[in-house]
């Protein structure tokens, strides 16, 4: 399996959490940024790198790519179509989408131009919530957004929320979680908010001027997502993702199996045949590379058949099941538990990791402190 991401930069204003590459943009940026990626899909597709290679998932995320006028998505999707290979006519296609920017019109166009999965970035479901974490949305409006993704025809919806939020009680979780069920996305990802390095959240956390729920609380409040969600229907794929029977989210998997996958646009990481690389950060230099018919890669590594291993065990240790340690074995000529004889010991004692005799997998403790586990093993 290969996957196919594409970056849009954009966003109506930028969240005080986000960390990721975005910022609010006018409408002849976004114009000149889209004939630059037209060009570096062209530029990439004509390089022969990937002659052998049919892409199995899209995601188009962000930033917010539903701020982008419609047309522009259009022409994005018909030249994926052009010029990559793909598995299959009906492969899995994600659009991230904010509430804000839904339109009944902006998602039927999205359908007929070949997306069939959408994420929409609800985060909460309180006044309060929403609030303290700056979206631009309202609760009635993430309830809109998700009736009319099904109003259109999407048979594929994923929901994210976040908790570890400022001033958010099990009570709130609580709301938010019946909400989210009561809706019946496909999909939910629930992510603990982490005040990253160089965001305003983190800035505010460290002057005092937002307090973090305490340690105790947070871990509340994952049992208690894990178990409604879990209670719900929606079985536990990953750490953050729960999913009902048979829709998982494709796209995500390939990642977690350290498949292959391209990256286009802003900042985009792509990893193909051992070798990671990935694009500028920066716009006006993206921009200008592409101007010259130069793709835009600002750095790149390329990773020996032990870190690759490594990195898969990394990974893979993230899902429920955890590693199947015959596949691994056969995949990488390495046994995952021979290779890891003087740490798993310590971490089994611990009761952070299990080892049965087809896999070794993150007990529930281990997965509250996964990337001090995950750590130990890179």
């Amino acid at each position: 399996m290969a996957g196919l991401y594409i970056h849009i930069p954009f966003c109506s204003r930028k969240c005080p959490y986000c960390d990721f590459v975005s910022w609010p943009a006018d409408l002849s940026t976004k114009e000149d940024y889209i004939e630059g990626l037209l060009s570096e899909m062209e530029l990439v597709a004509g390089s022969g790198d990937l002659s052998s290679i049919s892409f199995d998932t899209l995601y188009i995320g962000g930033g917010t790519p539903s701020c982008l006028p419609a047309s522009h998505i259009e022409r994005i999707m018909a030249r994926l179509l052009h010029v990559f290979t793909w598995g299959r006519h009906d492969f899995e296609a994600t659009i991230e989408v904010n509430p804000e920017s839904v339109t009944m019109e902006k998602l039927c166009r999205y359908l007929d131009a070949g997306l069939n999965r959408l994420s929409i970035g609800i985060q909460d479901l309180t006044s309060s919530g929403l609030e303290a974490i700056g979206r631009s949305h309202d609760t009635a409006k993430a309830l809109d957004a998700f009736h009319i993704a099904r109003d259109v025809g999407f048979r594929n919806v994923s929901i994210d929320i976040m908790y570890a939020i400022p001033g958010q009680g099990l009570k709130d979780l609580q709301k938010t979680l019946e909400g989210v069920v009561d809706l019946g996305p496909d999909h939910v990802s629930c992510y603990e908010l982490t005040p990253e390095p160089g965001t305003a959240f983190k800035e505010a956390v460290e002057k005092g001027n937002i307090r973090m729920p305490d340690e105790d609380l947070v871990l509340e409040m994952t049992d208690l997502a894990e178990s409604f969600l879990e209670g719900h229907g929606y079985r536990q794929c990953e750490i953050s993702n729960f999913a009902r029977p048979g829709m998982q989210c494709l796209h995500n998997l390939n990642y977690w199996e350290n498949g292959p996958y391209l990256g286009m646009g802003c900042a985009a990481v792509s990893f193909i045949g051992g070798r990671r690389y990935g694009n500028t950060a920066n716009l006006e230099r993206y921009l200008a590379c592409l101007e010259k018919g130069m793709l835009p890669l600002e750095w790149q590594e390329m990773l020996g058949k032990e870190e690759r291993f490594r990195e898969s065990v990394i990974l893979g240790l993230r899902t429920i099941s955890g590693i199947d340690i015959d596949m691994f074995r056969k995949r990488w000529g390495f046994d995952p538990v021979r290779y890891y004889a003087r740490i798993l010991p310590d971490l089994m004692d611990k009761g952070l990791i299990d080892v049965s005799a087809e896999n070794i997998f993150l007990t529930r403790k281990g997965r509250r402190l996964a990337n001090l586990v995950l750590s130990a093993l890179v």
